[in-house]
């Protein structure tokens, strides 16, 4: 398997490497914040069926109101359409390895720098993360592990089998106890990562919830309103545990979901926005003002040193890819880069109002402008000399991305008392042991 795009066949070993937690120089402020922290990714939900991206769309009520309740990110995109690749980016503040591949779920000889390893050993946080998924898809305790998570819940660890949804997936309300056991466990700051995949297809609800949908269209907006059912019962919880004013609340989506808008379903060789645009918003009481809107274009890969900017921490010599979006003037003229999963897919980056796509398969390149096109319907073809230079930045940065695993090509390892993951090369697996 190629690790990268058709051109970059035969490439020497890649050179890049992602610092092991104890290799990244990061200071907190003299006057730190802590606060407790929760992220909760959205998988595979489109920004356009969100209420965020159509007022008119009454799916995501709740989405709204945690937005409106603090900043709300309008025009933040992901930056590899992969869930894997989208957390890695999220909480690591680094771009995946823009390859086909999930190198990044391969068991690291120690967990790699991120938000989990910075607020765990520089303000002794607890941190844990959950997941309505199942674990061994896509080796997931691996990547979690790498992450820094102290603790991992999935699909395999729920009492009742009766709670399963489809291949993947289980009743997200099925995480609400294990996650306030696990909340009230300890009297330390917390940092938690929720994982919602009801969304993901086939996009089924529980039975309580109501009667499935029948087209694949209307089961997945079925499953967004469901999602944000959960949204809603998550923050009463927190209500109940009297944390709401001590928790910074982030909501964000890992990539969309394409259903045709451009005549292609999925996501992972989509470069239009309906698989690249996510919702994005943050509530962080008494550190944010309400209805603060954040327009400018933002990446996945910014969401950790902004959340860490929150807490007090000076991340400029982290040698992050992402930046603190609000800190003054930390945007600039930056080009945000992006790509599908496959190695035949399109790349590009958005700068300013200006989307680039490098299509690898027949070498073109295009531009869109998203402010006067926002649907991304009329393409503008460029000169040969500008499509040149498009081109040679993208495969640039792309060929770039690709990380070099500091591990042995082959072994297995022990995580979170019940998952015995192996791999080989870049490839790794997950196999789950009750007790």
């Amino acid at each position: 398997m190629s690790l990268v795009l058709p051109e970059y066949r035969g490439q020497a070993e890649p050179k890049r490497e992602v610092p092991f937690f104890d290799e990244l120089p990061i200071t907190c402020k003299t006057r730190s914040v802590k606060r407790n922290v929760i992220v909760v990714v959205l998988e595979g939900i489109q920004y356009q069926y969100t209420s965020l991206g159509d007022q008119q769309n009454n799916l995501t009520p709740y989405l709204a109101h945690v937005a409106a309740d603090g900043a709300e990110f309008s025009n933040a995109r992901s930056c590899l359409s992969h869930t894997t690749k989208a957390l890695f980016a999220l909480l690591t503040a680094r771009f995946p390895s823009a390859s086909q591949d999930i190198v990044e779920a391969v068991p690291v000889p120690k967990p790699y720098a991120g938000i989990a390893t910075i607020l765990r050993d520089t303000l002794g946080y607890r941190t844990a993360f959950f997941q309505s998924a199942m674990g061994s898809f896509e080796s997931r305790p691996g990547l979690v592990y790498n992450l820094g998570f102290d603790k991992f819940w999935a699909r395999d660890d729920s009492a009742d089998p009766n709670n399963f949804l489809g291949y993947l997936g289980c009743d997200e309300f099925s995480m609400l106890e294990p996650v306030c056991q696990w909340l009230k466990a300890g009297d330390e700051p917390f940092f938690l990562t929720i994982l919602c995949s009801a969304t993901h297809d086939p996009y089924e609800v529980p039975g309580w919830f109501g009667a499935p949908a029948r087209e694949p269209l209307e089961r997945y907006r079925q499953a967004i309103f469901y999602t944000d059912t959960f949204l809603a019962a998550l923050d009463v919880e927190l209500a109940n545990l009297n944390l709401v004013d001590d928790t910074i609340f982030c909501v964000v989506g890992d990539h969309g979901e394409g259903f045709g808008e451009h005549g292609l379903l999925g996501h992972e060789r989509i470069a239009f926005d309906e698989a690249l645009r996510i919702p994005l918003c943050v509530r962080a009481p008494l550190l944010l003002e309400p209805g603060t809107k954040i327009e400018q274009a933002v990446s996945s890969i910014d969401l950790t040193p902004t959340l860490l900017g929150l807490l007090g921490f000076a991340s400029e010599s982290a040698g992050f890819d992402g930046k603190d979006v609000l800190a003054h003037g930390s945007l600039g003229d930056r080009a945000l880069y992006f790509c599908g999963w496959m190695q035949e897919g399109p790349a590009g980056f958005v700068r300013g109002d200006h989307k680039f796509i490098y299509n690898p398969i027949n070498k073109t390149v295009c531009v869109y402008d998203l402010r006067a096109d926002p649907l991304e319907l009329s393409r503008t073809e460029l000169t040969e000399a500008e499509a040149q230079q498009v081109t040679d930045e993208i495969i640039q940065w792309r060929k770039g991305t690709v990380l070099r695993l500091r591990q042995a090509k082959t072994g297995k390892k022990l995580l979170y008392d019940r998952w015995r993951c192996r791999w080989t090369g870049r490839v790794s697996s997950a196999k789950y042991y009750h007790e």
